[in-house]
């Protein structure tokens, strides 16, 4: 009786978490605190570890990780997994569109399903009786990789479905993604520990499904989107794509918010326009809209070709690769002294953006992609990540092409080179090049903020040896700045401006803004909340630090090393002498008020967002009874008839942005 009792009790722990793990992940509208949720996993995880014949695997605790796996085993689909037909004009899917009502013998307009393509990885996801069962990749469509274990660690996937009598089969196929910010995090950690950075979202995302322990998989962060139903047993069989998206939302399902149901292909296409610009703002990476016949019955008459299903097409965006020509390879000194190869490329546009030069990260990378100057290359950009020699095109050689010699001695200064691991350093830190790098590190957006001392503007500084310190950046007046070239009054004002803006920061972005050896904005604000200033510059070694999580030996070590060097403490006072911290806590004004916005905005999404929770004011992404406003742009999607529905307070963007008042300074 006494194990029944428990038995009991676990079940229903389960049940209650699973519940708030919707809410949460799903429907984005928490119901309890995160100090309550994190009360009722610990008991769960207690209960689970005393009784251990009550283990269930779909239990929420298995979502932190399980045992590591020895190799990832082959899974045979049940269903077979196609890839999408694309098209690249309005032309293209105008003639999908005719051809499709010609194999159908019909003239009447066709009804799509519009959906986001996700840049991210195919999975094959299947539940047997509402519990997740097996979880696979796409492989080659027949065959693919259990990753099972890897799957359950995604936040925003229920391991049970959430409905009373579940569907005693259901096999999805779905998107795993990782969102922008978590890709920015990621790589920031990773430079700052000086691993090799991750090319695109894409990429880091299918790195993370295939780490072999899966609680590295569930520190990533990764997000699943399902968009289709395979096969659907003893429940409800849907007649339509966009009635099999409702179904998906009421079994628990993470579904896009963007999928639209369009009466007719012009519709279809309207919709895809709105989001050439708009992809910008989302959260994670589109490299297209799919277009699907939303009929299933005339879907089926449709059947596929051996690659692709004959009613569905890929419209895609403008790429963001290209190929182009290496003009040169020059040598970049950073601001810690690595010496990083440098890509001088024939211009060529990519998404609209003019690219002339591209990272090759490091010589042993350069090496190992055989880059040579003349080579034709692929070159790929994606989002905010900085533009990347992919791979040569040997095809193309003509036998002129020159390879690059890793250089013995600084380009700047002259001083010879030290090796440290896959990295080259110059070990002069009064070398022009680090002195340069470190002032435009200091003024960037995420450290000190001190628009108009631009790259061209700190080099004149630096060569007129009017500025050689970070420190002297509080010196500058304006006799200075209008020694340099091309300044006048009036930038030269502007400068100053800005630089007694600059004066009242906060302590994580001054750290940042200090440039130490592997410290990024993750870890500098890690340090904010664990030290004070006068804490870091009494450390005596990294034992302190590395109790941090996050930080590890590399990072505690230069840290410790940065405080223990008198220049960097005289930097630090000097720099004092005009700069105070501001009190880390935010404003009131808009405490505890959510927001939601919809549509394309004048403003970046993620500096709206910036506003509101420096404000006390809360972002959702999806709208429920507890929002209080809407913010609605251009082009607003369905998120404004349901707010007119809850009666929520719907507000234009200007209204918004007088609102907010003097919160959008920049």
């Amino acid at each position: 009786m006494q194990n029944q009792n428990i038995k009991n009790e676990i079940e229903q722990l389960r049940e209650e978490i699973n519940r708030h793990n919707y809410y949460y992940y799903v429907l984005n509208q928490p119901i309890i605190s995160d100090d309550e949720y994190d009360a009722l996993i610990r008991k769960l995880i207690s209960l689970e570890a005393q009784y251990p014949q009550f283990f269930d695997e779909n239990s929420p605790t298995q979502k932190v990780g399980s045992d590591i796996s020895e190799k990832f085993e082959k899974v045979e689909h049940k269903y077979r997994m196609y890839s999408l037909e694309d098209a690249f004009s309005e032309k293209e899917v105008i003639e999908f569109d005719n051809r499709v009502k010609r194999n159908l013998d019909i003239n009447d307009c066709l009804a799509y399903s519009v959906e986001p393509k996700f840049d991210g990885v195919s999975v094959n996801i299947i539940y047997e009786n509402g519990k997740l069962k097996v979880a696979s990749t796409r492989g080659d469509g027949i065959i693919g990789e259990n990753i099972t274990k890897n799957i359950k660690t995604l936040k925003n996937l229920p391991l049970v479905l959430i409905v009373k009598n579940p569907p005693s089969f259901l096999d999805v196929q779905g998107e795993v993604i990782l969102t922008k910010e978590e890709f920015k995090k990621i790589n920031e950690y990773r430079e700052e520990i000086g691993l090799a950075l991750f090319a695109n979202p894409r990429n880091a995302a299918a790195g993370s499904l295939k780490q072999l322990d899966p609680k590295e998989t569930a520190k990533r962060n990764l997000k699943v989107f399902v968009y289709y139903i395979r096969g659907i047993e003893a429940y409800t069989q849907p007649k339509t794509q966009t009635q099999s998206l409702q179904i998906l939302k009421e079994l628990g399902l993470p579904v896009s918010e963007l999928n639209r149901y369009c009466k007719n292909i012009q519709e279809a296409i309207a919709y895809r326009q709105t989001f050439l610009k708009a992809r910008e703002e989302l959260p994670y990476e589109i490299d297209g809209m799919v277009f699907k016949v939303d009929d299933f019955s005339l879907q089926e008459k449709l059947s596929y070709t051996s690659k692709y299903p004959k009613w569905a097409i890929a419209f895609k965006f403008p790429p963001m690769q290209s190929s182009t020509t290496v003009e040169d390879i020059i040598f970049n000194v950073g601001r810690t002294g690595i010496v990083t190869p440098v890509a001088i490329l024939k211009p060529v546009k990519i998404g609209g953006v003019t690219i002339s030069r591209a990272s090759l990260h490091t010589f042993d990378e350069l090496f190992k992609k055989d880059i040579r100057i003349g080579d034709y290359v692929f070159v790929q950009r994606a989002g905010d990540v900085i533009p990347e020699v992919v791979s040569s095109i040997p095809e193309k050689r003509n036998g002129k092409e020159k390879h690059v010699v890793k250089p013995t001695n600084c380009p700047v200064c002259s001083s010879l080179l030290q090796e440290e691991g896959a990295y080259l350093i110059c070990p002069n830190i009064d070398c022009r090049a680090r002195i340069v790098e470190s002032l435009k590190h200091f003024v960037q957006k995420n450290a000190l903020n001190i628009e108009g001392l631009g790259d061209k503007i700190i080099q004149q500084l630096v060569a007129k040896k009017i500025v050689q310190s970070v420190s002297d950046i509080y010196k500058l007046d304006k006799n200075k700045l209008l020694q340099l070239d091309r300044m006048g009054e009036k930038l030269a004002n502007k400068i100053l401006e800005n630089i007694e803006k600059s004066k009242r920061t906060t302590f994580a972005k001054f750290l940042y803004a200090l440039g130490i050896k592997h410290v990024g904005e993750f870890v500098a604000n890690k340090l904010a909340n664990n030290f004070s200033l006068e804490g870091l510059m009494e450390l005596k070694d990294e034992e302190k630090l590395m109790q941090i999580e996050g930080i590890g030996p590399e990072i505690a070590k230069s840290v410790v090393a940065f405080f223990k060097e008198q220049r960097n403490i005289n930097t630090i006072k000097n720099l004092l002498e005009n700069i105070s911290f501001i009190d880390n806590k935010k404003s009131t004004k808009l405490l505890n008020e959510t927001f939601v916005f919809t549509g394309i905005l004048g403003i970046p999404r993620s500096k709206a967002k910036e506003i509101v929770e420096n404000l006390g004011g809360v972002v959702k992404d999806s709208l429920s009874k507890d929002t209080n406003y809407l913010v609605v742009g251009d082009e607003p999607g369905s998120k404004l008839e349901k707010a007119k529905k809850l009666g929520i307070l719907i507000i234009s963007e200007d209204e918004f942005l007088k609102l907010v008042g003097n919160e959008l300074r920049d």
